[in-house]
């Protein structure tokens, strides 16, 4: 789907960087910056859904004829074949977003 078995195989190779690095708060405060982009926008669409490793996507289907909003689809695909982009993501919201281990991107991030 889209971009996401070759988001997969670059996930993999960030947790393998991680995995080096995670004991050095200098390496990985770079490694959250340099992945900033990837973490925030590519991979933007994982969730955690009801206990469910997921992608959701919505669609527009058209206009309800009754109430005049629109109609939209859901599909929901599983991670099982994605786990990497799923691990890099929840990772980097943890370090991200709870941690805060980038104060000052963070703040900018809240203020975009």
């Amino acid at each position: 789907m889209e971009n996401y078995a070759s988001y997969n195989k670059q996930s993999a190779l960030l947790l393998a960087e991680y995995e080096r690095i995670k004991s050095k708060s200098v390496e990985v405060e770079k490694w959250l910056k340099r992945n900033m982009d990837f973490a925030l926008d590519s991979l933007s669409s994982f969730h955690n859904y009801e206990g469910n490793r997921i992608i959701r996507r919505s669609f527009i289907h058209g206009k309800n004829r009754v109430s005049g909003d629109f109609d939209y689809i859901f599909l929901y695909v599983s991670l099982d074949k994605f786990a990497a982009n799923y691990e890099v993501k929840r990772l980097y919201d943890t370090l991200f977003f709870e941690e805060k281990l980038l104060p000052a991107e963070l703040k900018a991030y809240h203020n975009y």
